[in-house]
């Protein structure tokens, strides 16, 4: 295991998925405590070791694509069917599910009710 970064504005991630190859979309934020997300904190990060030419050991790029500063704690996510570029994102502590477009780096509300609270 090679660590490839640090971070100061986070100190949690929730989930991870490879979005194209050696390209892979994270969710990063705030937590209070295990489980407990500080509202406004997270965010689709990406994490790109193509730079990195196989070695994991070379420069890597990472960088916060799309902040979500009206999610609560967001704990998994897909990639939208036929469209690499779009996710759904379950927000437990909101209820909802959020659209997030990586590429236009924008993001919706997908879905949302009262039972998935």
């Amino acid at each position: 295991m090679t660590l490839v970064h640090t971070f100061d504005q986070i100190n949690a991630v929730t989930g991870i998925i490879e979005m194209k190859p050696d390209v892979f979309a994270f969710m990063g934020g705030m937590q209070s405590s295990l489980g407990v997300g500080i509202d406004g904190t997270f965010g689709i990060w990406e994490l790109d070791l193509r730079p990195a030419r196989g070695s994991y050991t070379g420069d890597v790029s990472i960088q916060e694509l799309v902040h979500l500063p009206l999610a609560g704690l967001i704990g998994s996510f897909d990639l939208l069917p036929g469209d690499p570029t779009v996710l759904l994102v379950a927000d437990t502590f909101k209820g909802v599910v959020w659209r997030v477009d990586t590429k236009a780096r924008s993001y919706a509300i997908a879905a949302r009710d009262k039972h998935m609270r």
